[in-house]
C-alpha cells in the first residue's frame, strides 16, 4: 500500500488523488486513517460471521463518511437523513416533528441535527402551505444524489 505523509492511501497507486483524498484536499472530510482490504478481505465480508459483519460495518461507515462527511456520525443524524430519504422516495411528506420522533434522541438534539444537515446543504425545509407552523423536511438534490450512489454501492458490496 501506498503511503501519504499522514497515513495509508486508498487505492492503486499511480491511479491519482483517491476520492478521500480530494475531499480532504477541499476541506470536505477530515483524513481517517484507512486500510486497503485485498479481495480475500472484500469475499469474507459477504459471509455472516461476526468478524465479517464488523469488516462490513467499518467499510460501510468510511464509505459513509467519504460521501456526506463527519457530521453524519453524530447523534440521530444518519437516521434522520435515511428517513427523510426513505419518504422522499416514497413521495410523502415528513414533518420535521415526525422526524426529530424517530430517531431515538431528544427533540433539542434532532433539531439541532436538522439545523446542521441544512447549514451543509443536505436538507431543505419547506413550510406547509396549510398549517404555518409546520414544515417539511427533504433531501437537497446533492443528499439525494449521494444516498442513491452510497446505496447502490452497498448494494453491490
Amino acid at each position: 500500500m501506498a503511503q501519504t505523509p499522514t497515513g495509508p492511501r486508498i487505492g492503486t497507486p499511480g491511479d491519482g488523488p483517491t476520492e478521500i483524498e480530494q475531499q480532504t484536499a477541499t476541506g470536505m472530510v477530515a483524513r481517517m486513517p484507512m486500510v486497503r482490504h485485498d479481495a480475500t478481505d472484500r469475499a469474507a465480508v459477504s459471509s455472516h460471521d461476526p468478524l465479517s459483519i464488523a469488516r462490513r460495518l467499518c467499510a460501510e461507515r468510511r464509505m459513509r463518511d467519504r460521501m456526506f462527511g463527519p457530521l453524519m456520525l453524530e447523534g440521530g443524524t444518519w437516521d434522520i437523513l435515511l428517513d427523510v430519504y426513505i419518504h422522499a422516495e416514497q413521495s410523502m411528506p415528513v414533518s420535521i416533528s415526525s422526524a426529530c420522533l424517530g430517531v431515538g434522541v431528544s427533540s433539542t438534539t434532532a433539531l439541532r441535527r436538522i439545523t446542521e444537515m441544512e447549514a451543509a446543504d443536505l436538507l431543505k425545509r419547506t413550510p406547509d402551505p396549510q398549517d404555518r407552523r409546520r414544515s417539511f423536511l427533504s433531501l437537497s438534490d446533492h443528499a439525494m444524489a449521494s444516498m442513491r450512489r452510497y446505496l447502490s454501492q452497498m448494494n453491490h458490496d
